[in-house]
């Protein structure tokens, strides 16, 4: 059997399987577990061999890498936690799961960025234990974290993302389902928070 990509050149495959259970990604590993490609499309061809159109799974996993030490000490240990976690799902999940652990890793990463800038202890905890939302509506009310509107924006999509991934919240609100592109959002978003606040090895 041969296998074509989008740019015409092939390989003869003696095993593939299908990375994920849900058949409707049609998600494949060539090579290596961690090189996932998505089927586009596959039809028989006049020789009798199979014609199949390969993409690669976009941007999804593509984080930069953090410096732990340039994270709020209060909650560098959960973020790079969190962080390997995100890269972990993004190369193995379905689009909704990774849109759900994006929109948790996003209120972490806001939770310490807003924490660290609290004087207050008691606020520090509260502040660290809110859910996206709070996070976000934390950011728009604060005078100085009101400035990172890409950062309050960014974490408002995730939120509003994340009910799409409920039956019931699409069929209530008419609401299409998290696709791939949804998801490779979603990991970007992490990424730009990341580089918003400057955790990053290539950040100044």
């Amino acid at each position: 059997m041969r296998f074509y990509d989008t740019g015409e050149a092939t390989a003869r495959l003696h095993h593939f399987f299908a990375h994920t259970p849900n058949p409707a990604l049609k998600l494949v590993a060539i090579g290596v577990e961690d090189s996932l490609w998505r089927i586009l499309n596959a039809e028989r061809i006049s020789t009798g061999e199979w014609l199949v159109t390969l993409k690669a799974r976009g941007g999804a996993g593509l984080l930069p890498e953090v410096d732990a030490d340039k994270v709020p000490e209060l909650g560098r240990a959960g973020v790079v936690k969190a962080v390997d976690h995100m890269v972990d799902v993004a190369h193995r999940e379905t689009p909704g799961s990774i849109v759900d652990v994006a929109r948790n890793t996003a209120a972490l990463l806001m939770g310490v960025y807003a924490a660290d800038r609290e004087p207050d202890a008691e606020k520090r905890r509260r502040i660290l234990g809110q859910d996206l939302g709070d996070v976000c509506k934390h950011f728009r009310d604060n005078v100085v974290l009101k400035k990172l509107e890409v950062v309050t924006s960014a974490g408002h999509i995730l939120a509003r993302l994340h009910p799409r991934n409920k039956p019931n919240e699409q069929q209530r609100h008419d609401l299409r389902p998290v696709t791939e592109d949804d998801a490779t959002f979603a990991v970007s978003a992490i990424g730009l928070l990341l580089n918003e606040f400057q955790w990053t090895r290539t950040s100044p």
